[in-house]
């Protein structure tokens, strides 16, 4: 990454963060979906993140709910 100008080192570290937060978005509505499908249509619905991350730790498709949770937090200089 030496050889990038800042313009394009910029570029690039925005298309990292679009395409983790893109994942992520994926990955918290998989995780409503396959409570949706696999314990109830009424187990994920109405319910905040963090409560689906903790439905996900209890069905064992995840360990740890604040793994999850931190990258909700801003971070600062994105966006």
């Amino acid at each position: 990454m030496n050889s990038l100008t800042p313009v394009q080192k910029n570029a690039m570290i925005a298309g990292v963060i679009l395409n983790f937060k893109f994942t992520y978005e994926l990955c918290w509505k998989f995780l409503k979906r396959w409570m949706e499908n696999n314990i109830s249509s009424e187990s994920a619905e109405g319910i905040t993140r963090r409560q689906l991350f903790r439905l996900a730790v209890e069905s064992r498709l995840i360990d740890d709910v604040e793994r999850w949770m931190i990258f909700l937090l801003p971070v600062a200089g994105c966006f």
